[in-house]
């Protein structure tokens, strides 16, 4: 049976033979994590050893640092693991505390190894998600929604604040709307979720039942957080309120909560229309900051591809991923040829995540910061 040995001085592991109950599996999986630490801890260390040679912010530089310091804590529960199974005895009695330990560990270097594809402080912050409506009459309102509920679904799975700053209602579903998602990655993770979303599904509001085809587009950019610099005086802006519209009940449709901000030199706007006026200020004002701050990076060449201009054409061809309910059921992204044939745990948020991921190692072909 296999056994694994830790070579202090160089921080590496090596595996002997080994007589252990705790079962073959478990130790090769534990040789896999160990491997997996080291490497994770090398890319790191590179990294943190790169920004802190460069001109960086520090907020940035702590937080890969802490990531750092986190693949050494893992390697310290694999230590522990280690001198359980040298022990026959408490091997076998702990049997289901190691095969727990091992899925916390995986679990917790799934998401350390995905942190290291993130290469920016915006990236480990929020976002901010816009949807609009494309072709395709009410299917396509009510695509919109569903995308919408997508997410918002999602980031509650994740234990995030999910936070809907405006919505423009239609006939059946959305024409438009704003969300934005705060926690941790979320901007890292969403951004390349940016394009067109194509439905393809038997239409519930056409009484032939035939199949319809509906495009939608997002739009992701970044929750600027206060430790991102952009620079907005009070006298640069012009806040104006008036009526919310759609669900609230009485009073949101009675009272003038909802608020709309102009960035006077630019003449970019932000709304927000939930039911609390002093909130919709905050939020509104966020929004700003974010599509002010992508306006400064564009005016500086460095602004997102994605967000330099609108999607023209939301329509058959310019789709990033395509979610088929008939006559057969998977999502397909086409950029990465991820694919899923269970459309309805992806638009559950469930399974969202198997395109998430893919799309960021995807993007980086070259060693990941």
């Amino acid at each position: 049976m296999l056994c694994l040995v830790r070579s202090c001085a160089a921080g590496r592991f090596f595996v002997r033979s080994y007589t252990s109950p705790v079962g073959s599996a478990a130790l090769e999986t534990l040789q896999e994590l160990y491997s997996e630490c080291n490497s994770l801890k090398d890319r790191l260390e590179s990294v943190v050893a790169s920004l802190k040679l460069g001109k960086n912010n520090n907020n940035f530089l702590q937080t890969k640092e802490y990531h750092l310091e986190s693949v050494q804590s893992i390697v310290s529960q694999c230590d522990l693991l280690f001198e359980i199974q040298k022990d026959d005895d408490i091997a076998s009695e702990s049997s289901q505390f190691i095969e727990s330990e091992l899925e916390s560990i995986r679990n917790k270097l799934d998401s350390l190894d995905l942190s290291t594809y993130l290469d920016s402080e915006e990236e480990l912050g929020d976002a901010l998600i816009y949807l609009t409506t494309g072709v395709g009459g009410d299917d396509s309102s009510d695509w919109t929604s569903m995308l919408k509920q997508m997410y918002e679904k999602w980031g509650e799975l994740k234990g995030h604040e999910v936070n809907e700053i405006e919505v423009s209602e239609a006939t059946h579903g959305i024409r438009n709307a704003c969300i934005q998602i705060c926690g941790e990655n979320v901007y890292g993770l969403l951004k390349r979720e940016t394009g067109v979303h194509r439905l393809v599904r038997i239409s519930p509001f056409n009484a032939q039942g035939k199949r319809q085809t509906s495009f939608a587009s997002v739009t992701v950019a970044p929750s600027i957080k206060d430790e991102i610099s952009v620079q907005i005086r009070p006298s640069d802006i012009r806040i104006e309120t008036k009526r919310a519209s759609g669900p609230g009940g009485q009073h949101v449709n009675t009272t003038d909560s909802a608020v709309r901000i102009t960035h006077i030199p630019t003449g970019i706007t932000a709304s927000a229309s939930t039911k609390s006026q002093a909130r919709n200020k905050k939020l509104a004002l966020d929004v700003l900051k974010s599509r002010v701050y992508e306006h400064e990076k564009q005016l500086r060449g460095s602004g997102s591809s994605e967000l330099k201009s609108s999607i023209d054409q939301q329509n058959w061809g310019s789709q990033i991923r395509n979610y088929v309910l008939h006559p057969y059921q998977t999502v397909t992204d086409l950029r990465t040829r991820q694919t899923s044939p269970q459309p309805h745990l992806v638009l559950n948020g469930t399974k969202l995540d198997l395109f998430l991921y893919s799309g960021i190692k995807s993007s980086v072909q070259t060693a990941p910061i």
